[in-house]
This record gives C-alpha cells, sequence and structure tokens, in this order.
C-alpha cells in the first residue's frame, strides 16, 4: 500500500488512512505502522504528480503475509456502480479465484488536473482485478468459454456504466484489426440494453507475449541462530542493459551491515563481473522502531545473472512479540526491482494489459510502435518472501515454573488458611466415649479381683479338709 499523505501530521492521517481501509475492506492493513511503513524516494520516482501533490509526502508499507479469504471480494464489489448484479463483475466467482494460479486486488484513486494550470482538480477512482485461470486445469479442455471458466452465467451490462468492453489479446497470426505491432486486439462493445454476449476463444499454440525479459528471486541464506544474509538474483534474459531500480526493505530485528553488500554479475560467456551501484538511499532501523530500507540504481548487462549478497544478524524478541507459531519463523517483505523495459520486438503484456494505455490507443487506431511510447510504463516485479527463523525461547519452560510454583502456592495457602481458620473444639459425644470406657475398665478389674478372691477361699477349705 503506498499513498501520499498530507504533509502535516503525516503519522496520524496514514493511520486513520490505513484503519479506514482495513475496515472497509476486511482486510490487515491496520498493521501497518511505523514498523513497517517507510519512505521511498526511487522507486516511486515516476509518480511524483508534483503540479498536483504539492505539500503532500509519500507513504509506502507492505505485509509480508495476509490470509486471504472471500470477505474480501465482497467488499470490493460493493464499490462498484452494479456491484456484483449485473455487468462484468456478475462472473466474479469467489471459488473460480481463489483456486487461480495469480489473484491480485487492487484500489486505487489520485486526484487529476481539469485545467491547464491545475487550479480545478477532481478525483479518479480506478478498480483492477488481476487473475491468472488455467484453463486446461480447471476444464481439462482446449476450448472454453467465459462461462464454463468463472462457472457462472453472464447477466446483462451495468445500465449505469458509459460502456462495458472486453478486450481480447489474440495471436500475431490473425488479421483482426486494429493491431498494434505484433498484437492483435478484438474489441467486444457490449451496450448497457443487451445480453453480455459469451465469448468462445480456443487455445492457440505458445508464443512469446511480450515478456520483459528480467526476473528476480530472494532466499536467506546461512545457518544458526545469530548471524545469517539474504541473496537475490536478478536475471536479464534480454539483449541489451536493463537500468533497475532495487528496493528492499528489512524488519527492526534484523540489524543489516551494509559494508556486506556485494554485486556480482555472471555474463553469459561465462565471466564474472562486479557491478557499482549509484543513487543510493539508506535509512538505518531502529530498535522497535523503523525498519532498514536500501534503495539504488543498477545496470544489469544483457544476458547475466546478477547476485546481490547481505548479511544481517538476528536480534532478540521479547516472549510477547514471538507469534502463536513461533518456531515457523518470521515473515519478510520481498524486495522490488522497478525498471522501463526496452524497445524490443513485441511490447510487454504488463504494459499492453493497462487499459489507460495502449489498449485504449489501439481503439483509437494505434497501428505502430511510433504511436505508443514506453514512456508511461513502468514495470515492477516481486520476489519471493522468505522466513527468518530468530532465536526462540522454550515457551513450555514458563509453562512448567507457572505450574509449579500455583502448586507450591496452593499448598502451603491451603495449609496455612486451614491452620488459621479452623477452630479446635472437643465435641461432647468423645467426653461420653471416654468415661464409659473407664467404667468398663473398672468392672474388668472388679471381677478379677473377685475370681482370686474366690480362689484362695478354695484353698483354704481344701487344707481343712485335709487336716
Amino acid at each position: 500500500m503506498n499513498g501520499r499523505i498530507i504533509s502535516r501530521g503525516v503519522a496520524g492521517n496514514w493511520k486513520g488512512l490505513t484503519n479506514a481501509l482495513s475496515g472497509m475492506f476486511c482486510a490487515s492493513l491496520n498493521y501497518l505502522d511505523h514498523t513497517n511503513s517507510l519512505s521511498p524516494r526511487i522507486v516511486f520516482a515516476e509518480n511524483k504528480q508534483e503540479d498536483v501533490m504539492t505539500g503532500t509526502h509519500l507513504v509506502y508499507g507492505q505485509l509480508p503475509r495476509e490470509n486471504v479469504c472471500t470477505e474480501n471480494l465482497t467488499p470490493w464489489l460493493k464499490q462498484l456502480p452494479c456491484q456484483s448484479k449485473s455487468g462484468l463483475a456478475s462472473l466474479l466467482n469467489p471459488y473460480r479465484l481463489y483456486d487461480s494460479e495469480f489473484y491480485s486486488m487492487d484500489l486505487a484513486f489520485r486526484p487529476e488536473c481539469r485545467d491547464e494550470r491545475c487550479e480545478v482538480t477532481r478525483l479518479h477512482y480506478k478498480q483492477t482485478l488481476s487473475v491468472v485461470l488455467s484453463p486446461r486445469r480447471l476444464l481439462e479442455s482446449q476450448e472454453w468459454t467465459l462461462q464454463q471458466l468463472f462457472d457462472r452465467k453472464p447477466a446483462q451490462a451495468c445500465p449505469l456504466a458509459d460502456n462495458s468492453r472486453v478486450n481480447i489479446l489474440l495471436p500475431a497470426d490473425t488479421d483482426s484489426r486494429p493491431k498494434l505491432d505484433e498484437h492483435a486486439y478484438a474489441i467486444l462493445d457490449i451496450h448497457p440494453s443487451t445480453k453480455m454476449a459469451t465469448i468462445d476463444a480456443k487455445k492457440h499454440d505458445s508464443r512469446d507475449t511480450g515478456r520483459h525479459g528480467v526476473a528476480a528471486h530472494r532466499f536467506v541464506v546461512g545457518s544458526g541462530g545469530e548471524k545469517s544474509g539474504s541473496e537475490s538474483i536478478i536475471v536479464n534474459s534480454a539483449e541489451e542493459s536493463v537500468d533497475v531500480v532495487y528496493f528492499s526493505s528489512l524488519p527492526w530485528y534484523l540489524s543489516v551491515y551494509l559494508h556486506t553488500l556485494r554485486i556480482d554479475a555472471q555474463l553469459g560467456n561465462g565471466s564474472r563481473q562486479t557491478l557499482e551501484y549509484r543513487d543510493l538511499k539508506y535509512q538505518q532501523s531502529r530498535i522497535r522502531g523503523r525498519p532498514t530500507v536500501l534503495e539504488f540504481r543498477l545496470t544489469l548487462p544483457p544476458q547475466s545473472t546478477t547476485t546481490l549478497r547481505l548479511d544481517f544478524d538476528k536480534g532478540y524478541l521479547k516472549y510477547s512479540e514471538h507469534p502463536p507459531d513461533a518456531n515457523r519463523g518470521f515473515n519478510i517483505e520481498p524486495a522490488m526491482i522497478s525498471f522501463k523495459p526496452g524497445g524490443g520486438k513485441e511490447l510487454p503484456l504488463a504494459c499492453i494489459l493497462d487499459s489507460s494505455s495502449l489498449i485504449g490507443m489501439a481503439a483509437k487506431g494505434a497501428t505502430s510502435q511510433g504511436d505508443v511510447s514506453y514512456n508511461g510504463c513502468h514495470l515492477r516485479i516481486f520476489t519471493e518472501p522468505f522466513l527468518a527463523s530468530l532465536p526462540t525461547p522454550d515457551f513450555s519452560m514458563p509453562y512448567n515454573v507457572i505450574t509449579f510454583t500455583c502448586t507450591a502456592l496452593a499448598l502451603f495457602f491451603g495449609r496455612m488458611f486451614n491452620l488459621m481458620a479452623r477452630d479446635m473444639v472437643v465435641e461432647e459425644k468423645e467426653v461420653a466415649a471416654e468415661g464409659q470406657e473407664k467404667n468398663s475398665g473398672d468392672d474388668d478389674k472388679a471381677a478379677v479381683s473377685t475370681a482370686r478372691h474366690e480362689g484362695r477361699s478354695a484353698k483354704s477349705r481344701g487344707k481343712k479338709r485335709a487336716e
């Protein structure tokens, strides 16, 4: 998420914006705080809009992980004029969207000038949904229709829409018009009073769809719980050099050493070359504060593989700062590479799909490379996020200590409370029982003494008779 915030009260305005969008779209944007928000200087330089956005401050934030559910789509569809009742949005089936190879929702609004002096402005609002579907995997067939692909029957066009248009990128060997270089466009215009047509299409032979020739990956290197590093690999498969802007941000608990930055390129002939960066912008992190920001310009040689290596130390967190699945690791934001595509035989597909530029000009009759330039097209590619394993305390030990302490306190408190609160009283039943035992003992003694007296008298009578 990025936006230009009024310079006066940037932190408060940014917090209000993230909380509002979080509540509106049921997302976790409210977690974009000062620890993961920053201000890039180079990577978004082409979107300054200084003529309109004077007195503003660019703020950028990114969450490495978001649990996406269908509730993110429902509030997004509610922002459309006809929601999902009619129009192209009626095809959006959540089960098919979240089962796709790639899924992304975008919301953009910016002020635009309505006159030459830019004294009067208006707000431009745009919603974009990007989906990559595989008909062969979903339908197990090479022939498909939109109804089969989305598993929904198209409804009528939205009556509030000025136009409903479906732009289809056709193979290069077709005779459809209008054309733009090697790509051909078939534009289906749908009148609001008519029903949406079902588009039949067949899968053609695979071909180059205008790839930009630059790919990037990033992963963690090293072992142990104290020192580690990250390694980014940028592949330039084009025949010419490409100027890129490398942007990366790391959280505060990864202490980066800038002097360990090494940039090596392996050329197509097998030789290695050390590259130098330009316009370095570096921001040192603060503990439990701002993140580390690293961005610079770099020129990628043709047919080369560039490796960027950066070392960092792992910090120690409080036990309350660890997530519930602490042993899984911490998600680190992906790096971003921004560049302008070079002039090739085919336009990049990302620029073609921009309806505000090339497809719109194709609909107006642009038929050659000279009618459309690359100046308005900037590509941004992202690496994969990686997991950083930090020193994790033994969470079972506090549980054992708490259990043992609570048991000892319970026994001690119970014993002391029993001695202090109980009254020592002799019951009457016990006294009566003791008296009965004494009386029975006296009777037994009397009986024994009587028996002894009778025995003595019998002996004396026997002696008298003998005499």
